[in-house]
C-alpha cells in the first residue's frame, strides 16, 4: 500500500451528497481531510501519509486509489476545498486584480523555485485576492482525482477569522507549522498584515511577534493573539508572558455525534475543520 492513515474517525451516519463538504489540507508528509455537513457537523476526519515526492502519474494512481477505498467520490460533495500552507504569498485588490496575472504578481516580490504553479483565491471579507504558489504536481494531481476542487491557502482560510474577530482592538492570528509561522492581523475589519516567516525556535518566534507590533504599531495590551497549528505549551508560554491576551484558536465551533471526535485538538487542525 502506497499509503497510510494514523488517524481515521468517522461516523455511520449519512446525510445526502448536496449536503456534505470535502475539506483537504496539504502536509509535509502528506495531508489531512475532514467530512463536514454544511450545518458544521463533523462525519469524518483522518489523517493520511503519502509520499509527495512522486510522479504526477503515480501520485494521481496512488489518490484514485486511496479515495476509491475510503468511498470518497466528488459527486458526494456541495463543495470541496484543498488548501495549501503556501510560503509564497501576495494579496492584490479586487479592484487591481488582473486574470492570469498570479505569477507575475508572486515574481515581483518572489524567486520562486522550479515546480510551482501559480493560483488565487478571492477573500470577499477583504476584498481581495490572495495569490499563491503550490506544488504544481500535487495540485494537478487532486485536480485530476476530484475535479471541481477549490483551491485555498492558509492565509485566505485564516483571514476571513480574522477579520471577522477584529475590531478597535486588534486581532492576530499566527499559524505554527513546521519550521515556520503565519501571521494574519487585522483590525477594524482592515487586513494590515499577511505574511510567513521562517522560525526555528520560541525565541524568533517572539522576537517576530514584537516586531510585527512594533512596524504597526500595536500596543501589547491592546493585542488579541491566537495561536493554531502546532502549538504546544512551550510555544504557548513564550509568548503568554508578552501578550496578556493569548488563546487558542480553533476556528468556527463545531458538532460531531461520534464521541471518539473529542481527542481532536481543534485548533491543530484549524485549516481542515475552518
Amino acid at each position: 500500500m502506497s499509503y497510510s492513515t494514523p488517524t481515521y474517525i468517522t461516523t455511520a451516519n449519512e446525510v445526502p451528497s448536496y449536503y456534505k463538504r470535502l475539506s483537504i489540507c496539504i502536509k509535509p508528509n502528506g495531508f489531512s481531510f475532514s467530512r463536514m455537513t454544511v450545518q458544521g457537523t463533523l462525519l469524518t476526519y483522518a489523517d493520511v501519509e503519502m509520499d509527495f515526492s512522486l510522479s504526477m502519474s503515480e501520485l494521481t494512481r496512488v489518490l484514485k486509489e486511496f479515495f476509491a477505498e475510503s468511498h470518497i467520490s466528488p459527486f458526494d460533495f456541495e463543495d470541496m476545498r484543498l488548501v495549501i500552507p503556501a510560503d509564497y504569498v501576495v494579496w492584490i485588490p479586487k479592484d487591481l486584480f488582473v486574470a492570469e496575472q498570479e505569477r507575475t504578481y508572486l515574481e515581483s516580490t518572489f524567486d520562486l523555485p522550479e515546480g510551482v504553479a501559480c493560483f488565487s483565491t478571492l477573500v470577499k471579507e477583504a476584498d481581495a485576492y490572495c495569490v499563491f504558489a503550490a506544488n504544481s504536481n500535487v495540485v494537478t494531481a487532486f485536480r485530476i482525482v476530484l475535479p471541481g476542487i477549490e483551491l485555498a491557502c492558509q492565509h485566505s482560510v485564516l483571514c476571513p477569522s480574522a477579520l471577522n474577530a477584529s475590531g478597535a482592538s486588534p486581532v492576530m492570528i499566527l499559524y505554527q507549522r513546521d519550521g515556520r509561522c503565519d501571521f494574519v492581523v487585522c483590525r477594524n475589519n482592515e487586513l494590515l498584515l499577511s505574511n510567513s516567516y521562517p522560525i526555528k525556535n520560541d525565541e524568533e518566534r517572539l522576537f517576530r511577534v514584537l516586531e510585527i507590533m512594533k512596524n504597526l504599531p500595536v500596543e501589547s495590551d491592546d493585542l488579541t493573539l491566537m495561536l493554531c497549528g502546532d502549538v504546544n505549551r512551550s510555544v504557548y508560554s513564550s509568548l503568554k508572558g508578552f501578550v496578556p491576551h493569548i488563546s487558542l484558536f480553533g476556528g468556527r465551533p463545531i458538532r460531531f455525534i461520534n464521541p471518539e471526535f473529542r481527542q481532536l485538538q481543534t485548533y491543530q487542525h484549524v485549516l481542515v475543520l475552518s
